[in-house]
C-alpha cells in the first residue's frame, strides 16, 4: 500500500510541474508576441525591423510615429515674395504622411501641393511630435 501512495503523490507532483511550466510558458510566449505587436499602418514608410527595434529601444519615438498619422501634416499658403523651390507633391485631403510614402525627419519638410495654386504641404518633424504628444499626456 506505501508503495501506491508514493507512485501516487510522485504523479501528482509531476502533473503540477507540468501544468506550472506550461503556464510560464504560456505567459512568457504571449509577452513576447504582445512586444513585437506593431502597428500595421506603418509598415507603409518602415520595415518591421525597424520599427521593432524602435518600439523596443525608444518606445516614445514609436509612438510619436503613431501620433503622427493623424496630425504631422498640414497645408499652408506659400508666403509672398519669397522664391521657395519646392518638390511637389500631389496630397488629397485627408492624407496622412504615410499614406504619400514619407517618413518624419528630424527637420520639418515641405512640399508644393500640385495642382493647387500657392499651397503646400507642411511634415512636422521629431522634436515637434514629441513636444506636442508630451504636452497632450
Amino acid at each position: 500500500m506505501q508503495l501506491f501512495l508514493n507512485n501516487e503523490s510522485h504523479y501528482y507532483k509531476l502533473n503540477l510541474m507540468k501544468i506550472i511550466f506550461l503556464f510560464v510558458a504560456v505567459f512568457a510566449l504571449s509577452s513576447l508576441a504582445i512586444s513585437q505587436t506593431i502597428d500595421k499602418r506603418l509598415l507603409a514608410s518602415y520595415t518591421q525591423s525597424e520599427l521593432l527595434d524602435l518600439k523596443n529601444v525608444k518606445a516614445s519615438n514609436y509612438e510619436m510615429l503613431i501620433y503622427a498619422i493623424d496630425h504631422s501634416i498640414y497645408v499652408s499658403d506659400i508666403p509672398e515674395g519669397k522664391d521657395v523651390s519646392l518638390t511637389e507633391i500631389d496630397y488629397k485631403e485627408n492624407q496622412s504622411y504615410l499614406d504619400l510614402g514619407l517618413i518624419i525627419k528630424k527637420e520639418n519638410q515641405y512640399f508644393k501641393i500640385k495642382n493647387q495654386e500657392n499651397k503646400m504641404l507642411i511634415v512636422k518633424s521629431e522634436w515637434v511630435l514629441l513636444n506636442e504628444l508630451n504636452t497632450k499626456k
